[in-house]
């Protein structure tokens, strides 16, 4: 990732997250130097003061090594360690980037230590070099952030709530090429865009939504009962990041395929179904010291009235169409499947723009 991006993490509210794959403690990495020769068996990965034992991959040196120099300069790094980051145009919404460490290494009275930071700035490494019991060495590393790996977020602390309805979830069509009846299809958006919270309402039972950004990197979510009219916390764990205007949510993936069940528009005379992975735009292992995957999805929300009202609508990114999310299920095309497909057609080749649209209310 280039170096020009770094800066600007500092205005981030999102963490900046190590992870480390280390299921099996007992794993003994390679230590490959490219150049010279450091004898290695072991490397030992603490992050921001935690233990996490061996790391789970192969650690790279690379540099002139001098083994009876007092000091010298290397580099280092340890792909099984990443970054979690914003790209540049959000397209996926995240990457991984491995850190790379430029370090000093100093032995002084038969005791070998080094220190260092990654060329992100923002992430020191310190430790030492040991022999152990087999004449083998030992690399004690202790990676810690210099900024903190949360910042504040207008959205925590906050609760908002959706009903669904095409009052509160809605598209904002526009389009592009004056050979288009406009008002006609404008008129068949809205209708069809209607069917798709009546198809959830029908398929889930439920009326409403509740979310509450608890904390600065969780959110909770709890769905209004049609019936009984009682909330109904979804037990799912859910994480989210920010960047300027830009929400990324992190859930389940149990979570995600059954809202694809919610969205399918057969119940409301559609023979469409949504994917899988529903809006999501990427599935991602960020989470620290484990490989735990994640459904990912880009939204950008903006305030109004106040406070008192948000809107959350798709990121504007060069290939995701919103009416994508669904596809036809059956060869037999009713007149309602037609429209359907004509939209998403107009969406595809950009004379249709659809900002699709969810209205949430502040609640205390």
């Amino acid at each position: 990732m280039k170096k020009y991006i770094f800066p600007l993490l500092a205005l981030l509210a999102m963490p900046l997250v190590f992870t480390a794959c280390s299921d099996d403690d007992d794993k003994t990495p390679a230590v490959t130097i490219t150049t010279g020769e450091i004898p290695s068996k072991n490397v030992f990965v603490t992050i921001d003061g935690k233990y996490i034992g061996t790391a789970d991959g192969v650690t790279e040196i690379t540099g002139t090594v001098d083994p009876s120099a007092t000091e010298q300069h290397l580099q280092l790094k340890c792909p099984s360690m990443f970054l979690v980051e914003p790209t540049g145009n959000n397209t996926p919404p995240l990457e991984k980037t491995v850190p790379v460490f430029d370090i000093t290494v100093r032995t002084q009275n038969g005791q070998t230590t080094l220190s260092g930071e990654s060329s992100v700035g923002s992430i020191t490494v310190a430790g030492d070099v040991t022999v152990n019991h087999a004449g083998e060495n030992d690399w004690r590393l202790l990676f810690e952030h210099k900024n903190p790996t949360s910042l504040p977020c207008e959205l925590t602390g906050k609760t908002f709530e959706i009903e669904f309805t095409s009052r509160d979830i809605y598209p904002q069509p526009s389009y592009i090429g004056s050979d288009i009846p406009t008002q006609d299809y404008v008129e068949m958006t809205n209708t069809l865009f209607a069917k798709i919270p009546e198809a959830f309402v029908k398929n889930s039972g439920f009326t409403a939504a509740r979310i509450s950004f608890v904390d600065n990197e969780s959110y909770e979510v709890s769905f209004r009962d049609g019936k009984s009219g009682e909330w109904v916390k979804d037990e799912s764990e859910h994480r989210y990041m920010t960047s300027s205007n830009r929400l990324y949510l992190f859930d389940e993936p149990e979570y995600k395929e059954k809202q694809a069940e919610y969205f399918n528009l057969k119940s409301a005379g559609l023979n469409y179904s949504c994917s899988p992975m529903c809006f999501a735009q990427q599935k991602l292992a960020y989470d620290v010291f484990s490989i735990k995957e994640w459904c990912v999805t880009l939204l950008t929300y903006r305030y109004q009235n106040g406070w008192d009202e948000a809107y959350f609508f798709p990121a504007n990114t060069n290939d995701f169409f919103f009416l994508e999310n669904w596809s036809q299920i059956s060869d037999t095309s009713n007149p309602l499947d037609g429209e359907f497909s004509l939209i998403t057609r107009l969406e595809k080749n950009g004379t249709l723009l659809i900002g699709a649209t969810a209205k949430l209310r502040v609640v205390e």
